[in-house]
């Protein structure tokens, strides 16, 4: 038999039930919205020039979210990327040292200018701040004589970029030690 009431509480029911669903729905699609993708703040650009060829790599990237990024430097590995997330407090020094004047200051060309006969190595730095244009720097990052000739903050620079690089791919870099010694 047709009882008014208990259909009553049924169309209640269900219309909490739709209720809830679309809310719920609403509430993701706003969230989803609202989560930005992370943005690229450094980008290093590996040139390596070696008996008449140039081979190029993304040495390192490190994204807003502290995700770190880096591929394989020369073409006989597998160019398989490699990435790892670096924690709130180093992401934190990351950026400080970013928008340090010593930084931001910088011209754009720290590139070997003498005369190699076998190999060498160029780094092509891309820093990406929220307020200004995105500067790009080509330095030749070297252990020993030459890093002491660069400018602190690129210094400084040259060596975080190898302390993430070596978190995130475990390459051996005694080569640049000398030059990141007071670090």
């Amino acid at each position: 038999m047709f009882r008014p009431r208990a259909l009553g509480i049924f169309c209640a029911v269900a219309t909490c039930i739709l209720l809830t669903t679309s809310a719920s729905t609403v509430r993701a699609a706003a969230q989803a919205s609202n989560t930005k993708p992370s943005r690229v703040l450094l980008q290093v650009v590996n040139r390596h020039f070696t008996v008449g060829k140039r081979i190029s790599s993304t040495y390192l990237k490190v994204l807003s979210d502290g995700t770190i990024e880096c591929h394989a430097i020369d073409k006989h590995d597998a160019d398989a990327a490699k990435k790892t997330q670096i924690g709130t407090s180093e992401l934190v020094r990351v950026t400080s040292l970013l928008n340090d004047p010593s930084v931001r200051d910088l011209g754009h060309d720290y590139a070997l200018h003498r005369f190699f006969i076998d190999s060498w190595v160029e780094w092509d730095i891309t820093i990406n701040r929220s307020s200004l244009p995105p500067q790009n720097v080509t330095l030749a990052f070297a252990g020993g004589q030459d890093a002491s000739r660069l400018p602190d903050g690129l210094r400084r620079l040259g060596c975080q970029i190898l302390q993430l690089r070596r978190k995130a791919y475990g390459d051996d870099q005694a080569y640049y030690k000398p030059a990141c010694i007071t670090d």
